[in-house]
């Protein structure tokens, strides 16, 4: 028996004597004859003109890691220099292919490819841990693998899952006879699965609790979750979790929506089960991303391996085996299956100490190990402070003076507020008193003399309606007063990011994505502009109001008054407190989400084209959806838990009041307070109540805020890691002194693909050098190191003499005019996009810059002429049009180096014509680097590079290359020319002869 993968799906395959039959489960899928397969040595197979696309035939005894091994190496392994193998001795392992130097990279392991719980909520079962209660990793994933195994071919992860094994060697499963011949180091860590049982049963109660409405059943099938979930899976699935899992940082799942037990923070890896792990080692673990914005662990070694030997070799079974009372095995077969296997790795708390053994993600996987070590966090006092100065600036006596103004304004509207009761106090006494003297009852009446109650009604009014507009206009004043510091501060504070942003290497801005960094700014600006104006106008006048409210008690009716007061202040501000940090994750989870959505829709409608041209508007579509469900599912947990923070605040209040009021009317009935006494505690109380609840709201809006910001303040810690030093000198160049000398250099964009190696060549100041040769040869990243864009790692560049790396980065970058082979246009008019090579320069050079790249004719044809909008990204102009506009604004920036990057590829011949005529004379008598693809548009200059590999390989005339009749540019010359050229004569005889051809 046989088996096949077709399409990445496993079949049987029967073979008769004419045909073979490929089957799946009880189906037969087709058969194919025996005459269209070709058999080879690889035991691959090939089918010639069949439709199926067949892959790869093997015996049936390796069916699940065979087919787990292609899984990996077609999905997972972008960069391997080794095999998996079984090694007679240490069993499972990986075999280097060839010779691997120290500090070479071994594997790349994508992070899609790890299974955490952030892969758990984005299936069925996650409405089992989305409670507020926290889970251990262990048993999470142990409830996925129950569902993914219960999938079938349907899961994702179905070739990791039929890998694995169907049975379990836990201890805690063994009988009493296998349990006496376990070492004692096995027995001490056996406590730690004592709880699967306890794990079980809350399960099942988590289950039964469910109603039908909350999906509690597969969407595959309809079957009810606790029909699929035995305990019988579950004791198989918590060893496979038990022994197939690395340790992650706790911060790499901090801000999933499920709540992890600390320490225990496991990831499943797929692909653990090809690696024999090294008990010492030599590695280091760093963060990348490619071409594409995907991630990836970068595992390179620390020591030199020699082709064919064992790479990551060892295993925890050589450790047990040092033990007494332990079994011997020859080798270990894929899958794990004896009970060593999980020596020192049940339970335990994370790390590479506790296991013994090299686990990519053990030590590797957290942000502090993979290239974040030299960027220090973002506290909230660092924003604090870095807002204070912005509020108190040294430099502006203006602001300060509004600062002052404001502060003393608070003052009054808090002092005005307090007395407010005080008013009432008074006129109830003075009522209360004109009662018992004319009736003898000691009753609150306005039974008394006219005058009376006209004089203190009279009071009253004046007294409350000063107190209340004196308190609302120092309010507003301070407000309007404060608006002009609060919005200099953000505009100032927003600048400096943006201008931070633009100050960074092109290496940061390559690995982000531009919505994602848009919203940075907009939220982390919106968050200043709140905490601003509730740090100064909020918490510090509830604190100040607080302490007068405190302190008038505490004199006017008693300690015991001030105490209650300060015990509610107290609880409500802990209850707060502890409630809104609770509710912070769910915060965090939807601004993921809606900076997943935003970067989704985003990139959905810049490729606007791309997605009609396939018909996938549906498809792009579900994935915004998909974006929105899991914001609206973090939406509603915000909502439910801040409509239990509000109750809970207003039943601590309203407690306390409750009883301070039962506190006053004792002292009334006992005649050490009066009336206005107790109006007095109940206005001073209600008083308090509005900055306190307004307080609540504010420490929940201010973390908010707080978690916005911290995002745009660790970018303004961030450093490029190119810029000017301290003591750069100016860049001394002229047209007449503007040669380039590139010496050794070395440089390579990821680690272990070089780009180039030991690459040296100089330019002539005032000469046109063409760069020529194959795709990926490393002609854009010449011009590249040249604009300091990267630094190379070994080698220096020169400008006339001088090291780039020496010299002010701008002088630099305003010597040099480049039109790059994509040119990307603003969402301006034509003039804006033509005057931006130049801001200096009058709209009639903009127009001589125009007519050089023959475009202003074009120009003068549209509408709008000049004032002609050109889309976003330039999609309004043609593809040539675009290209002239960037080729006529490095004119206009009149640099003495020039460089071209394929500016007439996107040129038809008759126009391209025109353009290089038009850029004979840009370029006479400056240096002039053209990078070209058609070797046609550079004949006529003085130089051409040849280039190979990443190497200079050819150099010399036009003339003088084609002369060489084994040279690469006489081959690429052929290809271009010659060729086209037969294809022509082809063409024309054809037609001569009628096409019976």
């Amino acid at each position: 028996m046989l088996s096949v993968i077709i399409n990445r799906q496993l079949f049987k395959v029967i073979r008769t004597d004419k045909s073979i039959w490929i089957r799946s489960s009880s189906t037969y899928i087709t058969n194919i004859s025996r005459q269209n397969i070709l058999m080879k040595e690889s035991r691959f197979i090939n089918v010639g003109s069949n439709p199926l696309s067949i892959v790869g035939i093997r015996s049936e005894e390796n069916d699940a890691m065979n087919f787990l091994k292609y899984w990996l190496f077609q999905n997972c392994f972008s960069i391997s220099n080794f095999i998996p193998t079984n090694f007679p001795i240490t069993g499972r392992g990986l075999k280097t292919i060839r010779d691997i130097k120290e500090h070479e990279i071994l594997i790349k392991l994508p992070i899609k490819m790890l299974i955490t719980t952030f892969t758990v909520s984005e299936c069925d079962v996650r409405i089992l841990f989305l409670k507020d209660q926290s889970y251990n990793a262990q048993h999470i994933l142990s409830v996925f693998l129950i569902y993914e195994e219960h999938l079938g071919t349907s899961s994702k992860w179905y070739p990791y899952i039929n890998s694995l094994p169907q049975y379990f060697s836990t201890p805690e499963f063994c009988t009493s006879k296998e349990k006496k011949l376990l070492p004692n180091f096995i027995r001490e860590h056996m406590y730690y699965v004592h709880n699967i049982v306890r794990n079980f049963s809350l399960l099942m109660q988590s289950l039964q609790t469910l109603k039908k409405n909350d999906k509690n059943y597969c969407s595959h099938c309809n079957i009810p979750l606790d029909k699929i979930i035995t305990f019988k899976k579950y004791k198989w699935a918590y060893y496979v979790v038990n022994t197939r899992s690395v340790y992650i940082n706790e911060r790499e799942v901090q801000d999933s929506m499920i709540k992890i037990e600390s320490p225990n923070n496991l990831a499943l890896a797929p692909f653990l089960d090809l690696f024999n792990h090294d008990i010492n080692a030599s590695v280091s673990v760093s963060l990348i991303t490619d071409e594409y914005k995907n991630k990836f662990y970068q595992i390179t070694t620390l020591k030199s391996f020699e082709k064919n030997s064992q790479c990551c070799t060892g295993n925890v079974i050589d450790r047990a085996q040092k033990k007494k009372n332990v079994p011997q095995s020859k080798s270990i077969v894929s899958p794990v299956k004896y009970i060593l296997a999980v020596t020192g790795i049940t339970g335990g708390k994370p790390g590479q100490q506790k296991r013994n053994c090299f686990h990519p993600g053990a030590s590797g996987l957290s942000r502090d190990a993979i290239g974040f070590k030299e960027q220090s966090s973002v506290t909230s006092t660092d924003m604090l402070k870095a807002m204070l100065k912005h509020i108190w600036p040294e430099d502006d006596p203006e602001i300060k003076k509004r600062v002052k103004i404001a502060v003393g304004l608070l003052i009054a509207s808090k002092v005005l507020n307090v007395s407010v009761p005080f008013i009432f106090k008074y006129a109830v006494d003075i009522l209360n008193k004109h009662s018992i003297e004319s009736t003898g009852e000691a009753m609150l009446t306005i039974g008394s003399a006219p005058e009376t109650i006209t004089t203190i009604a009279t009071s009253l009014l004046i007294g409350y309606g000063i107190a209340r507009a004196g308190a609302a206009g120092c309010s507003e004043l301070r407000n309007a007063v404060f608006a002009k510091v609060a919005q200099h501060s953000i505009r100032k504070i927003a600048k400096n990011v943006f201008l931070h942003m633009h100050n960074l290497d092109l290496a940061f801005h390559l690995s982000r994505q531009t919505g994602a960094l848009s919203k940075v700014i907009d939220r982390g600006s919106r968050g200043i502009n709140f905490v601003l104006s509730a740090m100064v106008f909020n918490v510090v006048p509830t604190i100040f109001e607080l302490a007068l409210v405190s302190t008038i008690l505490g004199i006017k009716c008693g300690a015991e008054y001030a105490n209650l007061a300060l015990i509610c202040v107290g609880v409500y501000t802990a209850f707060t407190l502890a409630v809104t940090q609770w509710r912070t994750k769910f915060r965090v989870y939807m601004n993921q989400a809606e900076n997943e959505a935003g970067n989704k829709a985003i990139d959905s409608l810049i490729n606007y084209e791309t997605v009609k041209y396939f018909n996938n508007e549906k498809f792009e579509a579900e994935r915004y959806d998909q974006s929105l469900q899991n914001y609206e599912a973090a939406s509603l947990k915000t909502n439910t838990s801040l409509a239990m923070l509000n109750f809970g605040q207003n039943a601590i209040f309203s407690t306390a009041l409750s009883l301070i009021m039962i506190l006053a009317t004792k002292n009334i009935m006992n005649g050490t307070m009066t009336v206005g006494d107790l109006v007095l505690v109940n206005g001073l109380l209600f008083q308090l109540s509005i900055p306190l609840g307004f307080l609540g709201s504010v420490y929940r809006e201010v973390r908010q805020a707080f978690i916005d910001m911290q995002t745009m303040f660790t970018l303004m810690t961030m450093d490029t890691n190119i810029k000017t030093k301290e003591n750069a000198v100016r860049l001394n160049i002229a047209q007449n002194n503007s040669d380039i000398e590139f010496k050794n250099i070395n440089f390579q964009y990821v680690q272990g693909k070089p780009i180039f190696e030991d690459i040296s060549f100089h330019i002539p100041s005032g000469k046109k050098i063409a760069i020529v040769g194959g795709s990926g040869c490393g002609k854009t990243t010449i011009v590249r190191l040249l604009y300091r864009f990267f630094e190379p790692q070994n080698g220096i560049v020169l400008v006339n003499g001088q090291n780039i790396q020496d010299v002010d980065i701008n002088d630099l970058r305003r010597s040099i005019a480049i039109v790059p082979q994509d040119s990307v246009l603003f969402h301006e008019t034509i003039f804006y996009n033509l005057h931006y090579g130049n801001l200096r320069k009058s709209k009639e050079e903009v127009y001589e810059a125009a007519k050089m790249a023959n475009l202003h004719d074009s120009i003068l044809k549209w509408p709008l002429g000049y004032e002609t909008p050109v889309g976003e990204r330039g999609l309004k102009l043609s593809g040539g049009e675009k290209q002239r506009v960037a080729i006529a604004r490095a004119i206009l920036k009149d640099s003495p180096i020039l460089i071209f990057d394929e500016a007439t590829s996107s040129l038809d011949s008759i126009t391209e014509n025109k353009i290089l005529e038009a850029l004979r004379r840009a370029t006479k008598g400056r240096t002039s680097i053209v990078i070209a693809h058609r070797l046609s548009t550079v004949i006529d200059s003085d130089e051409i590079f040849v280039l190979d590999k990443g190497k200079l390989v050819e150099n010399g005339t036009h003339s003088s290359l084609l002369s060489m009749q084994n040279s690469l540019y006489n081959k690429l010359w052929e290809t271009q020319h010659i060729g086209m050229q037969t294809y022509l004569d082809e063409t024309h005889e054809r037609i001569r002869t009628g096409g019976s051809n």
